[in-house]
């Protein structure tokens, strides 16, 4: 079973296939790039020191930018452990509600060939096998994008559709990218540029090893830019070890290609970076809490463990403290009292909208022949 994550509305890397598969071919620096052997051995190179890592673990928040104010606020943690350990969580968040109280926050566990989708908050978890080979999906987002390494080796990323490699050292080493003969700064940078077919262009920092600078998708057949991923910060996690810790995450509208026009953006603010000790065996397998739920199939829960009352306060809690719930109960006055009130304040109405003299009672009661003389003198 192929279990993911719901990504972030701006936070998909993969473009779409329709956009990356016509036929024709986008080559704006054909003919000066590097041979093979020179791209491989400054790849191998720059991939020596990651490869003392065997575990990372990056936390991180999106935002959206000012062309995306409408968007929620996301929280997101991924780890990674070789050879086969993968955890990864995802929620939104508000000034007035943390990530962690998300009541629709997820979670992914992959370890020891099972997975485990749960929603930490209701208390409810799916579980199966899931064996070496099997690709994991919807973790692609922009920082998982700038990670140099994935080292869960028995369980890659989903390329997508549009069938790109998300994490740098799998891209530059895929023989469908080929190195640029010259360098470009970026943030300060220089950078290396590797480029596929003009649709996929990698800027990668010379003096910080496989450390993304920006990353650009176009459309095949227009070259029209469709998704910019640029960083703006860096961070030394380990002696000569650097990753991006602010970048942005932009997506064009459709133009006729004169002018690049933000239609949605993201801001991603690195959190905290963590490798090999520093993350332990117990993020990756799942402890269920008490009164917890599986689902077996669609519809169908089986209560695995006792318990569970302790999630009742959590939720009254959750309620009035984000949704504004009252803690007193409302008071409430006698029925009777407020039809009183009301036929009251229907005769008061009644008197100053419709007024009426005694000369013209008089007059009226003159006229009714049912009402004698003597009930006319006042």
């Amino acid at each position: 079973m192929n279990s993911s994550i719901l990504s972030c509305t701006w936070g998909a890397l993969l473009v779409s296939a329709t956009a990356l598969s016509a036929p024709a071919s986008v080559e704006p620096w054909a003919g000066r790039f590097l041979d093979e052997q020179e791209r491989l051995s400054l790849i191998d190179t720059a991939t020596l020191r990651w490869r003392v890592v065997r575990r990372i673990l990056i936390e991180y928040e999106i935002l959206p930018s000012t062309h995306s104010a409408q968007f929620a606020k996301a929280h997101r943690i991924l780890a990674l452990g070789a050879p086969g350990m993968v955890y990864h969580t995802g929620a939104r968040f508000t000034s007035r509600q943390p990530w962690f109280s998300d009541p629709y926050r997820q979670e992914l566990f992959v370890w020891a060939g099972k997975s485990c989708h749960r929603w930490p908050n209701t208390r409810m978890y799916s579980q199966s096998t899931i064996p070496p080979g099997e690709t994991i999906g919807g973790l692609a987002d922009a920082l998982v994008a700038a990670i140099p390494i994935w080292p869960a080796t028995d369980h890659r990323m989903d390329k997508g559709a549009a069938g790109m490699r998300a994490i740098i050292e799998e891209a530059v080493r895929s023989p469908n990218y080929r190195l640029l003969d010259s360098s470009e700064a970026v943030s300060g940078e220089a950078c290396w540029i590797f480029d596929r077919d003009g649709i996929d262009q990698i800027w990668v920092a010379r003096e910080r090893p496989l450390c993304l600078m920006k990353r650009e998708f176009r459309d095949r057949g227009s070259g029209r830019l469709l998704e910019r991923i640029v960083t703006h910060k860096v961070r030394e996690v380990s002696p000569g070890l650097w990753i991006p810790t602010a970048l942005r995450n932009q997506f064009f509208a459709r133009t006729d290609g004169t002018k690049e026009v933000i239609e949605v953006e993201g801001v991603i603010n690195g959190v905290r970076v963590d490798l090999n000790e520093n993350v332990p065996d117990s993020i990756f397998v799942p402890i269920q809490s008490p009164g917890s739920l599986e689902v077996k199939e669609a519809g169908v829960f089986t209560q695995v463990l006792p318990g569970g009352g302790d999630l009742r306060a959590s939720t009254l809690d959750y309620m009035v403290h984000q949704l504004g719930l009252p803690t007193k109960p409302v008071p409430r006055n006698h029925p009777y009292l407020w039809l009183c009130v009301g036929l009251a304040s229907g005769l008061c109405v009644g008197f100053f909208l419709f007024p009426m003299s005694k000369s013209h009672l008089l007059k009226a009661k003159a006229h009714d022949t049912s009402v004698s003389a003597r009930c006319l003198n006042f």
